[in-house]
């Protein structure tokens, strides 16, 4: 589950501006699924962020089986930009809370091989995470899984090997095209393609940079091989955070865009950079 021990954040927003250091370690056991695990150290992330957005139980088709979501309602761990919204506006209230990660990495050492380490932040891995408020039969409430994709091949391998299926995505960062003139540089675009949805964000880094902000740590729970639950820990220690002004846009028709578009709210930021982190399985 989401703790922020500053700010109000749901975790790094994990696409953005550019790579992010990651040593990742899967663990070398047997062959056997239900024990693999693993424990990735990553070192001096460039960039990531979260979309917060609230989700229609009614319509959401992408829950594992056994789930029980979770309305925003009531939740300890509500996100405070989700939580004024469903304050103001009560037929969200049983709407389910919802965090959309992405993190650009500049290098991953996995099992047995390093991954990445291109100096092109455009060519970094990315590892993107889509997860919902809810609660297993066994488990208490938190974060679970709807969705785990990288770009890079070596990363999909490794998380395969620490015991969770990643689908593929594409993302490209470029300049944001203007009629009325040259781009500016200070603005970036950045796409984003998870099956047939595409996230589009348009935008730039705010003025009001936080240096070494307070650690925040995210738990969840994802569907692994033979049905079995894999619970995943990321701790992040960034050297800075720093408000995302920009615009968000949605396109697609499949189930993700659909439920994607019909948020009431698609806050991104705060993005973050730099400093250390972990992301342990098991």
């Amino acid at each position: 589950m989401l703790r922020h021990d500053v700010l109000s954040v749901a975790l790094l927003g994990i696409i953005i501006s550019a790579g992010t250091s990651v040593e990742a370690r899967a663990q070398d056991g047997p062959e056997d699924k239900d024990k693999a695990g693993g424990d990735w150290r990553l070192t001096e992330p460039r960039k990531g962020f979260c979309i917060q957005l609230l989700l229609d139980p009614a319509k959401l088709r992408e829950v594992p089986d056994g789930v029980r979501l979770l309305p925003a309602e009531g939740y300890a761990e509500l996100h405070p930009v989700l939580r004024r919204l469903v304050s103001t506006q009560p037929e969200y209230r049983s709407w389910s809370p919802s965090s959309l990660c992405f993190y650009y990495l500049t290098r991953v050492v996995g099992a047995s091989e390093s991954i990445g380490d291109d100096k092109d932040p455009a060519k970094a891995p990315v590892l993107a995470i889509w997860t919902v408020a809810g609660q297993t039969g066994t488990s208490g409430p938190g974060n679970i899984v709807l969705d785990l994709r990288s770009n890079d091949g070596d990363l999909r391998d490794a998380a395969d090997h620490a015991g969770l299926e990643l689908d593929k995505l594409t993302t490209s960062i470029g300049p944001v095209p203007r009629e009325d003139g040259p781009p500016r540089t200070e603005e970036r675009r950045y796409q984003i393609k998870l099956g047939k949805t595409l996230l589009v964000w348009d935008g730039r880094d705010g003025e009001d940079t936080t240096h070494t902000p307070a650690a925040v740590s995210w738990l969840w729970q994802a569907r692994g091989p033979n049905r079995r639950w894999v619970t995943g820990e990321l701790t992040l220690k960034p050297a800075s955070s720093t408000p995302m002004v920009g615009s968000l846009r949605v396109e697609g028709k499949e189930a993700m865009a659909r439920a994607l578009q019909a948020s009431p709210i698609r806050y991104v930021g705060p993005s973050y950079e730099g400093g250390e982190g972990r992301l342990r399985l098991h």
